[in-house]
């Protein structure tokens, strides 16, 4: 596997996948997921990069409500990049309960836009205090998801 960059906490790194229907063949594709463009100021670039070494899919993923509004923005602008929309569990430790009821009626309103839901779960490294908290926040993304059928 190749890295295309390396940025603070995060790699992103390229998967091939091979798919084979009804036997037709087809080309390996190549996608980047766990992705935060949002970060990055060169953005035209790394897609530049991302085309040329064969990339065909970025999947960006939304954290909170400006990275999901972000997300969907550069979603729109480049056909590489899919989006995902979520609240991960310590950005919705932050945020009110109508912040986060807000949110995910955002996301229900964005449903044909997105690939998925996320990035989302509990995370004990960086919080280890609030375990009911973060569990009730997840169980509403888990009920979003069905909802949505993603």
């Amino acid at each position: 596997m190749q890295r295309l960059w390396h940025k603070k906490n995060y790699i992103i790194s390229r998967y091939i996948a091979k798919a084979s229907v009804a036997n037709r063949k087809y080309t390996p594709r190549i996608f980047s997921s766990t992705v935060q463009m949002i970060y990055e100021d060169n953005i035209k670039e790394i897609i530049k990069r991302a085309r040329k070494t064969g990339v065909g899919i970025i999947v960006n993923n939304g954290v909170n409500t400006k990275t999901n509004r972000k997300t969907l923005e550069l979603a729109s602008k480049f056909k590489e990049i899919k989006a995902t929309l979520g609240i991960y569990p310590i950005d919705g430790l932050k945020m009110s309960e109508s912040e986060i009821d807000k949110e995910l009626e955002n996301i229900n309103k964005n449903r044909k836009k997105i690939v998925a839901i996320g990035e989302v779960g509990m995370d004990f490294k960086e919080d280890q205090e609030h375990f009911n908290r973060q569990k009730e926040i997840f169980q509403k993304m888990i009920r979003l998801s069905i909802k949505l059928d993603i």
